[in-house]
């Protein structure tokens, strides 16, 4: 059994299984209509990772992406009083900063150099659209915020989200490794996690199957962002893991 937790090898079984289970443990909290014990299940999901995270690590350790991963978390936690003004932007606002801070972490290793010009339209429109349709979607739920500062905070949250998605696709078309595609998989099955989580708490179309969605890619995200820091990267690849 302590052949299992010593080989780094075993890490994507490790993983797996804990995906199974955490998923498993969500469709039933779910399906027993305890809607706080399930966004506490949300944060659970989260910090489940981080220890396997710490552990398998290939060192050195990144403190950005840990501490992402620990805003991530809080954030996550405080959707449980979700309907309270005040806690509801402190929990965008804890949301927004870890994702500033990934976003730290990836820009210095996007370099523009590689990508020729028609990629680069190529890329520049898909970022126009994606922000487009993200924005007529926050739009919807412009009516169904707290507040303005509630609504200022989601629109932030999509903002750094669209970002993300952008220097991640650059990043994984100049290093085009297997670790550069795990992470580039891991920031769009988040930002998929968070559009189904809003489709389903804001009760639109569909709202029963992007529950269990956007759980799903929430699982998977944090899987794929555990299993990218135990692969081998170069320099190039290594994120920055200094604030400054």
């Amino acid at each position: 059994m302590g052949g299992f937790f010593t080989y780094r090898n075993n890490t994507p079984l490790l993983l797996f299984l804990i995906a199974i289970v955490l998923l498993l443990a969500s469709i039933w909290v779910y399906n027993l209509g305890n809607f706080t014990w399930y966004r506490l299940l949300r944060g659970v999901v989260v910090f489940a990772f981080l220890p396997v995270m710490l552990y398998r690590y290939r060192k050195p350790i990144n403190y950005l992406i840990v501490t992402f991963t620990v805003c991530y978390g809080l954030s996550s936690v405080l959707t449980i009083w979700y309907e309270n003004n005040v806690l509801a932007i402190t929990a965008m606002t804890v949301n927004v900063l870890g994702l500033l801070v990934l976003l730290r972490a990836l820009v210095p290793k996007v370099s523009f150099k590689k990508i020729g010009v028609f990629l680069g339209v190529g890329l520049g429109l898909l970022i126009l659209i994606n922000s487009y349709i993200l924005y007529e979607f926050i739009l919807m739920m412009r009516d169904l915020t707290l507040s303005n500062v509630h609504y200022l905070t989601i629109l932030l949250n999509c903002m750094v989200l669209i970002g993300l998605g952008f220097c991640a696709m650059v990043y994984n078309h100049v290093n085009s490794s297997p670790a550069s595609l795990t992470f580039t998989l891991f920031v769009f099955a988040l930002i998929f996690s968070e559009v189904f989580r809003a489709i389903a708490y804001y009760d639109f179309e569909l709202a029963d199957i992007a529950v269990y969605l956007a759980r799903a890619l929430l699982i998977t995200a944090f899987s794929l962002l555990v299993h990218f820091t135990t692969l081998h990267k170069n320099n190039r690849e290594r994120l920055a893991s200094k604030v400054f």
